[in-house]
């Protein structure tokens, strides 16, 4: 039943409760990425710069605002990286949370708990679940990925409602738990990525921790190693040593 999220009222609800990019930006004091500040510097460095519509700062508070947006690039959730060392290094809000943070009352609605929950998986209003799509921990790995994408905001967050899509394929984390969910993935026959197949073939540093790492060691080294991603998906149970 958890595929229930992914109804089309569902994600109705969402385009009609997403907030205008001009007047989020003006009520929390956001403005575009500017050279030379920390956050520019930080989407550069992850080659991010060709998204930058995602993407606002507040200057006041050294905060990187990382927009889920529509296909009419209206918000529907964000979140937001912290700069700064004694807070939480990122942080998501939902669409109500959203709406309390720009000071206005949430409108009742059908399903408030499915809408909140698909509002901060990012590119769900851009992805197209009838291809292939991949399924990444954070947004900036999705949006760089340059096919189909979106991303949990979290391996915390479920993803078993993308289970019952055949077309749906994970690409965690190269970290213990990504790892650990990419496994009980493999174990139900889901497509997840071999992480230590892949780094192994193309002798990639082990410590690579995501798909950002990932393209950031090709550019360096002039790997091409990412141009066959695409081989190295299994749903064999057989290759959990391979994750």
């Amino acid at each position: 039943k958890t595929t229930e999220y992914l109804e089309i009222g569902v994600f109705k609800s969402l385009s009609d409760l997403s907030i205008n990019k001009k007047e989020f930006a003006k009520i929390l004091n956001l403005s575009e990425l500017k050279p030379n500040t920390i956050a520019y510097k930080f989407v550069k460095s992850r080659f991010l710069l060709q998204r930058i519509k995602h993407f606002l700062y507040s200057e006041k508070t050294n905060q990187l605002y990382i927009l889920n947006l529509t296909k009419d690039e209206k918000i529907i959730g964000y979140q937001i990286r912290n700069f700064e060392k004694d807070r939480a290094k990122y942080v998501s809000y939902t669409i109500e949370k959203m709406y309390s943070e720009l000071g206005k009352e949430f409108p009742k609605v059908p399903n408030p708990e499915k809408i909140n929950t698909l509002s901060i998986y990012f590119n769900v209003m851009l992805v197209d679940l009838s291809n292939t799509f991949t399924i990444f921990e954070g947004p900036t790995d999705a949006l760089l990925y340059p096919k189909n994408s979106l991303a949990l905001s979290g391996i915390n967050k479920n993803s078993d409602m993308f289970d019952e899509i055949s077309n749906a394929r994970y690409m965690f984390d190269n970290d213990a738990i990504g790892r650990r969910t990419m496994e009980a993935k493999l174990k139900k026959k889901k497509q997840v990525f071999m992480w230590k197949k892949f780094i192994k073939d193309y002798k990639l540093d082990r410590r690579i921790k995501d798909f950002n790492d990932l393209i950031r060691e090709c550019y360096f080294t002039k790997n091409t190693a990412y141009k066959n991603i695409d081989k190295y998906f299994t749903t064999s149970p057989y290759d959990i040593l391979n994750i």
